[in-house]
């Protein structure tokens, strides 16, 4: 177990949540969900075993938007654990379908990226979500990202079309991870259900539609800022929990400041990620 505490100071690996010293049995549940369906992998409960897959508890996420191939050509090596491609708010509704082009021809490559690969698809309700799917699945990418999920439905709905995208492109059926985006009050209350859906890796928070949709002000700064969503975050946090899958993603696209003051409340509620958003004036 020596091994993976000196893989979880390394630069891919979070470190700064700490488990308990002598809890050895973490450390294998932590890097590997088991090979055996009997065992409960990731402390997950018994009555939804979780696939054998080996996964890595990232702690940045770097989005790149789909249509910019400035920022797609240098996202790999910015050395983020993962990147995110969007297709979603990141990009004009008059540039969908050439973003979509964009981001299936950068994955029809071969990547030799050390970042995992993920592309944030349209939300369900739109009529890009499923031509999405079916651009971008290729070898190389560990998942989408599923915007403003607001229901289980919505993930099985996306599950089966990756399930054909997957038979397509030559992939192991059940080999892709679908991380949903909460964004709203009704995906707030559905967490649960949307993270027990099929194939869920983990749940991501998307602050600042969650302020908007409850009418609630932002900007106030300082702690203010986090106590807006204080209870949705925490709510996501005990989802993830019960349902068995990674501690939830947060999302930061402030400076560094903003992101250390933001780490300091994601380490005291159990959430182990970090997502960066490039800022606007960057694009």
């Amino acid at each position: 177990m020596t091994f993976f505490r000196k893989m979880l100071s390394q630069k891919r690996f979070f470190n700064s949540y700490q488990p308990p010293d002598n809890s050895d049995e973490f450390w294998r549940r932590v890097f590997f969900h088991c090979s055996d369906p009997a065992d409960i992998c990731i402390d997950a409960p018994q009555s939804r075993p979780i696939e054998p897959h080996h996964f890595m508890l990232a702690r940045s996420y770097l989005f790149a938007p789909g249509n910019n191939p400035k920022l797609l050509a240098k996202v790999f090596d910015a050395g983020a654990d993962a990147v995110v491609l969007d297709l979603e708010d990141t990009v004009q509704l008059n540039q969908k379908l050439e973003a979509r082009r964009m981001v299936a021809d950068v994955l029809s490559k071969s990547l030799c990226s050390k970042s995992s690969v993920y592309v944030r698809v349209n939300v369900v309700l739109s009529g890009f979500w499923r031509e999405d799917i079916a651009a971008v699945v290729a070898p190389g990418i560990a998942g989408i990202r599923l915007a403003k999920a607001e229901s289980a439905d919505e993930v099985k709905r996306a599950d089966e079309a990756l399930a054909v995208a997957e038979g397509k492109a030559g992939m192991p059926l059940g080999s892709l991870r679908i991380v949903p985006t909460i964004e709203s009050a009704r995906g707030v209350i559905a967490a649960f259900e949307i993270a027990s859906a099929p194939h869920v890796e983990a749940l991501s928070f998307g602050a600042a539609d969650f302020v908007r949709d409850i009418g609630a002000a932002m900007h106030l700064g300082g702690d203010a800022d986090e106590l807006q969503t204080l209870y949705a975050r925490s709510h996501l946090v005990a989802a993830s929990r019960a349902a068995g899958i990674q501690p939830r993603i947060s999302v930061s696209s402030g400076g560094h400041a903003f992101i250390r003051r933001r780490s300091r409340w994601s380490t005291r509620s159990s959430r182990r990620a970090r997502m960066r958003l490039p800022r606007p004036k960057r694009w």
